[in-house]
């Protein structure tokens, strides 16, 4: 029985032993590695040299060159839009010249792929995007989420026999920040479909037969359909893109911003070609994984789904 007890006593003595060894072992690598790593040197053939990580971005050997434009939320500003220039930011980590290039998803932030500079007046507004860094020679991409202060429409299908005849502006990408505009809204101040800003009463959306509030930027669909926004008799798979102007009272000061909108039509839910109604149904998802996402877009697939939002009317099931 004590011999036992002795053997047990042994084999636990054993193994936190082991464990002393190896932990021991471990540190003195990391250490080794941490030395090795901070020694090291990267000079691209051109001798331009990278600047060293910055040792306050976790984690720092990971990912130290994520874009870094100040704040996520990009508001634009209206003394730019009153001058007729367009607003721009800058990333403040940027490495050096050709050193990287920057890349961004999805389509409608307008990136200066070799300065990582973002031309807030000319990009999408009201869209969350990922903004990455590749450096040169490597594939290694690191992401940070950018939002483009605004409003966008959400992509998707509308039954009209639902009574889902009117679709609602988004603020930031978030679905949940509604009613925006109006009674109980975000802003008290807002203006859409201006033709001052529109360039001209002929390059509004209500022109065009768009029908949308000129407050809120509903869209009303069925009053664009009798309108005349498909003729008297809408053909499948008819089709109409037009750009909303508009002004809101949040960060921007009321800075004149832009957003694209595709509308499509179909008599019934079966002549919605498979592939769009794939491509509407992937967009959600993505817009749901970047708003709750931490990791952004690395690691998964990227949808190819295109800009502008796809607002697709269905007559009838």
């Amino acid at each position: 029985m004590k011999a036992k007890k002795i053997k047990r006593l042994l084999s636990k003595n054993y193994f936190y032993f082991t464990l002393a060894i190896l932990t021991a072992a471990f540190f003195f690598a990391c250490v080794k590695k941490t030395d090795e790593l901070k020694q090291s040197t990267h000079t691209p053939s051109d001798t331009l040299a990278l600047k060293p990580p910055d040792s306050s971005i976790t984690p720092p050997l990971r990912c130290a060159y994520s874009p870094d434009y100040g704040d996520s939320l990009l508001c634009g500003d209206v003394s730019y839009s009153l001058n007729g220039i367009n607003y721009v930011v800058y990333p403040k980590n940027f490495p050096g010249n050709g050193l990287g290039t920057y890349v961004s998803y999805p389509e409608g932030l307008n990136l200066n792929p070799n300065s990582g500079a973002i031309n807030v007046t000319q990009s999408e507004s009201g869209m969350i995007y990922e903004v990455g860094y590749v450096p040169r020679g490597t594939t290694d991409t690191c992401f940070s989420k950018v939002i483009i202060s605004g409003i966008t429409y959400i992509d998707g299908v509308h039954v009209l026999t639902d009574n889902d005849t009117l679709v609602y502006p988004m603020y930031n990408g978030n679905p949940a920040l509604k009613p925006v505009c109006g009674a109980g809204g975000l802003f008290s101040t807002c203006s859409f479909d201006n033709p001052v800003d529109a360039g001209g009463v002929n390059f509004t959306c209500n022109f065009q037969d768009i029908k949308i509030d000129t407050i809120t930027g509903v869209i009303s669909l069925d009053r664009s359909l009798l309108s005349g926004l498909f003729g008297t008799h809408p053909n499948n798979g008819s089709q109409k893109v037009a750009t909303v102007y508009y002004r809101l009272g949040d960060c921007s000061g009321y800075a004149l911003r832009k957003i694209d909108i595709n509308i499509s039509y179909y008599q019934r839910l079966s002549n919605v070609p498979a592939g769009l109604l794939n491509a509407v149904t992937n967009a959600q998802k993505d817009l749901l994984k970047a708003l709750y996402s931490r990791q952004g877009i690395e690691g998964r697939e990227v949808s190819t789904n295109p800009r502008p939002p796809h607002i697709v009317i269905v007559a009838s099931y």
